[in-house]
């Protein structure tokens, strides 16, 4: 660094492919031009995990509790995909009623709600 520089940046290209693979790891150290050693001090070390984007990736609910009143007359319920993009996933969606008296009283398809017309969802390959 010259003098009066406090900070540096540099690039280190990523590699992506189409391959379902494992997270994988390397490290990037800081050290002496002159004997080749690692300086001193914890933060001349960083390690860098690249994440395998390339798994379907984990599906679920963005909220597991909502509330609707009958006015509303639309539920929009969101899907969220974390930990992976790049295979296509398709989830298929059934409405089970509920039959947990804790829950209070079972909604009924065709009364209190309409069935789904396409219960297949399908999240893209490379989102």
């Amino acid at each position: 660094m010259k003098p009066g520089e406090l900070e540096k940046t540099f690039i280190i290209e990523v590699v992506d492919n189409e391959l379902p693979e494992p997270d994988k790891e390397f490290f990037i150290e800081l050290g002496d031009i002159k004997n080749k050693d690692r300086l001193d001090g914890d933060d001349t070390r960083c390690k860098i995990t690249i994440i395998d984007n390339d798994s379907p990736g984990i599906i679920g609910f963005k909220e597991r509790d909502m509330v609707v009143r009958p006015k509303d007359q639309v539920l929009a319920v969101e899907i969220v995909r974390e930990e992976g993009c790049s295979g296509e996933a398709t989830v298929e969606i059934e409405i089970i009623p509920a039959n947990d008296n804790s829950l209070g009283v079972p909604a009924v398809e065709g009364t209190d709600f309409r069935k789904l017309e396409n219960p297949t969802i399908v999240f893209a390959a490379g989102m």
